[in-house]
C-alpha cells in the first residue's frame, strides 16, 4: 500500500493480514471469498487497488482480474479515475504495458483494461449474467453490491474462478437498505453473521475445509443514538484517519430539519447497522469503542474494533515461501 501512496489504516491491515492467510497443507490462499461491509468514505479504493496490484504482479503465472461496479459506466469511471490513475502515478507504472499509441490504459470499446508486462490483465465488465464469460479469473471484485438485485452475477463469475487454485472473490460495499432493495447484499450479510455465530459457538470449525469465506461488517447498534460521537467512533473505522469528529458533527448538524431519509444519511451511509435489521443481531457486540480492543485477547472468532469478523488472526496460515508481498502486511511475522 505504501508503494501506492497509502499508509494502511488499522482496519485495512487487519483485513489484509487475515485474507492472505495460507492453507498450510497446500501453500495456497485459504480464503476464496471475502465479504466486506463498511461505511462510506472508509477507504474502500485504497484497499481494492493494492489488492489488485498484488494479484497482478506477485503470482508466478499471469493473472486476470475482473472489476465490477453498479454499472459498467461506473466500473469504467473507477478504472480511469482511480485504479489507473493511482497505479500510473506510482512505482508500478513501469509494470504497465502500453498499447501501440503508448497509452497504458487500454480503452478499446468493450475491452477497457490495464495490461501488465508479465501478461496479467485488469479488466472491467457489466454486472450481468454474462460477466466473466470466456476466460479464467484469479480475482473478481464486486464493488457496491448493495445495488445487486439477485445472485446471477455471482453465478456467472463462479465458473471462471474454479480453474484457478487460489482464486479469490471480493464483495465490498457500503450498507444496503433492506432485504427487498438489496437482496444480494442481505443474503451475504445473513450468511456471514451466521458463520460468525457458528464459529463463536465452536471455534474448532475455523479449520474446517468448508470455512473458506471471510466476512467483515462494520456497523453500529441499531438502537444507538446517531448524534452521539461514541456511536460514530464505534463503527467508523476511518474516523481519525480520513475524516474527523468535527467534520462528522458539522455534517450531522447540517442535516437537521431535513426529511427523515436525509437526516438519516449519516447513519445510513456511515454508521448504521447493515441495512434494516429487525432481528437486532448487529448490536453492541459488533461495535468499536474508544479504549476497547487494543489490549484485548485476540480470540479466533471475535467482534473487535467494530467488525464482525468470522475468522481470527492469532494463528496465521501464511506460508513463508508464497505471497510474501501481501499488500500492507509485508514483513510481518506469522502468528502462532
Amino acid at each position: 500500500m505504501r508503494l501506492l501512496g497509502w499508509e494502511p489504516m488499522p482496519w485495512q491491515r487487519e483485513i489484509l493480514e487475515t485474507a492472505f492467510e495460507i492453507d498450510p497443507a497446500t501453500g495456497l490462499l485459504w480464503y476464496s471469498e471475502i465479504v466486506i461491509i463498511v461505511p462510506r468514505q472508509s477507504g474502500k479504493s485504497s484497499l481494492v487497488i493494492p489488492w489488485g496490484v498484488h494479484r497482478m504482479l506477485m503470482w508466478p503465472d499471469r493473472q486476470y482480474l475482473l472489476y465490477i461496479a453498479q454499472t459498467r459506466d461506473k466500473a469504467l469511471e473507477k478504472l480511469e479515475e482511480e485504479h489507473h490513475h493511482r497505479i500510473a502515478a506510482s512505482v508500478f507504472k513501469s509494470q504497465l504495458r502500453p498499447n501501440r499509441r503508448g497509452n497504458t490504459l487500454h480503452l478499446s470499446n468493450g475491452s477497457e483494461s490495464m495490461r501488465f508486462r508479465n501478461g496479467s490483465k485488469w479488466a472491467i465488465d457489466a454486472p450481468t449474467e454474462d460477466a466473466g464469460h470466456g476466460g479464467t479469473l484469479g480475482l473478481t471484485i464486486g464493488d457496491e453490491i448493495f445495488a445487486q438485485k439477485d445472485d446471477r452475477l455471482e453465478a456467472a463469475l463462479m465458473p471462471a474462478t474454479t480453474a484457478v487454485d487460489d482464486a479469490q472473490s471480493m464483495w465490498i460495499s457500503t450498507v444496503g437498505y433492506s432485504k427487498t432493495k438489496s437482496p444480494f447484499l442481505w443474503k451475504k450479510a445473513e450468511a456471514g453473521r451466521s458463520r460468525v455465530e457458528l464459529l463463536r459457538a465452536d471455534p474448532s470449525l475455523l479449520n474446517a475445509q468448508r470455512m473458506r469465506s471471510l466476512y467483515i461488517e462494520y456497523s453500529a447498534d441499531p438502537k444507538a443514538d446517531p448524534d452521539d460521537p461514541l456511536t460514530w467512533w464505534s463503527c467508523m473505522p476511518a474516523l481519525g484517519y480520513t475524516t474527523n469528529q468535527t467534520k462528522i458533527a458539522a455534517f450531522r448538524e447540517s442535516m437537521q430539519g431535513r426529511v427523515p431519509a436525509a437526516v438519516s444519511e449519516l447513519v445510513a451511509g456511515r454508521s448504521r447497522g447493515c441495512m434494516e435489521d429487525p432481528t437486532g443481531t448487529v448490536g453492541a457486540r459488533g461495535c468499536r469503542r474508544p479504549g476497547v480492543g487494543g489490549g484485548a485477547r485476540r480470540s479466533r472468532v471475535r467482534h473487535r474494533r467494530g467488525a464482525r469478523i468470522g475468522v481470527g488472526v492469532d494463528r496465521c496460515r501464511r506460508h513463508p515461501q508464497r505471497h510474501e508481498g501481501a499488500p500492507g502486511s509485508a514483513g510481518r511475522r506469522a502468528r502462532h
